[in-house]
């Protein structure tokens, strides 16, 4: 799914700035010619993309998502023409998920006539980095991880390339499950602007990955070490420089004096978005390098 480089566009940067509240109309419909190279491609993803379709009608109780008479008529009409733009990023994020979940059931036994369509794994590639791209080149902060599975809203794509995808290849692992867990609702907090519960959820994968740590290398902790100790302990064991005790203790920090995880009081705590922001991609870097320096 190559992107051609048109006279127009050649030599235009990308733009610096990333929103996330308007799907410009071009942006839909290169999705949409995505769409065509992919989820079109095959008669039998008609019966997966209606499952697709209730999936998402059930889950924001419709019957209809936007107008058309069919499923796929109504996800596209959608995709193009819906202003709700969460409801279309349900769509788009659906779409991805769905393609990702083809390579899972292609790779299943077969032992019968198997009407399901044939993605390879280079399919699934182009899908995901051509949209990621279209994304971009309209100044859209979002991308599709195919580690989390999800949409992430991204506020530089430098961080997000050398910081949070490393991160979720390294969560993705079995051993991480928990860990993944927290941090993905850390995410899900973020979007929905719930920037106390994202404090709290960074700094509890964060604990949950130095508590995987230590008991992967064997180094002694008690399960009810908070950040302080387990930090002391993987720097100890690690040779790190005393000096990242600092650094490392900060996500811990954020969590108790800007959050409401040890109770609120009597004056309610609401961290700005930056804050929030910052307190992911830290999360991030802190478990690659805490991964790296440890060699787990």
């Amino acid at each position: 799914m190559a992107i051609f480089d048109l006279f127009s566009k050649r030599d235009k940067p990308l733009p610096d700035v990333l929103q996330t509240r308007e799907l410009p109309v071009k942006l839909r419909v290169q999705i949409e010619y995505i769409w065509q190279e992919t989820l079109y491609k095959h008669n039998s993803s008609l019966g997966f993309l209606e499952e697709l379709h209730r999936i998402i009608c059930e889950e924001r109780g419709q019957y209809r998502l936007s107008g058309g008479n069919t499923a796929m008529e109504d996800l596209r009409h959608t995709l193009l023409c819906d202003e709700d733009t969460d409801k279309v990023l349900d769509v788009i994020e659906g779409s991805a998920q769905f393609i990702c979940k083809l390579e899972e059931i292609r790779e299943a036994p077969i032992t019968f006539y198997d009407p399901r369509p044939v993605y390879t794994h280079e399919d699934i590639e182009g899908f995901i980095e051509k949209m990621n791209h279209r994304f971009l080149e309209h100044g859209v902060g979002y991308q599709f991880d195919i580690n989390a599975n999800r949409l992430l809203p991204i506020g530089a794509t430098f961080a997000h390339k050398q910081v949070v995808q490393p991160a979720l290849a390294v969560l993705s692992r079995k051993e991480f499950t928990n860990a993944n867990k927290e941090f993905m609702e850390a995410w899900d907090d973020f979007k929905k602007s719930d920037f106390d519960d994202c404090l709290t959820k960074c700094c509890s994968c964060f604990e949950s990955v130095m508590k995987i740590i230590c008991t992967k290398k064997g180094w002694a902790f008690d399960p009810k070490d908070t950040a302080a100790p387990l930090i002391k302990t993987i720097i100890t064991n690690t040779g790190l420089d005393s000096f990242f005790e600092q650094p490392l203790l900060l996500i811990a920090t954020m969590r108790n004096r800007l959050s409401s995880s040890h109770g609120a009081g009597t004056m309610p705590k609401n961290p700005p978005e930056h804050i929030a922001r910052y307190a992911l991609n830290a999360t991030a870097s802190a478990i690659l390098l805490l991964v790296e320096a440890t060699g787990v």
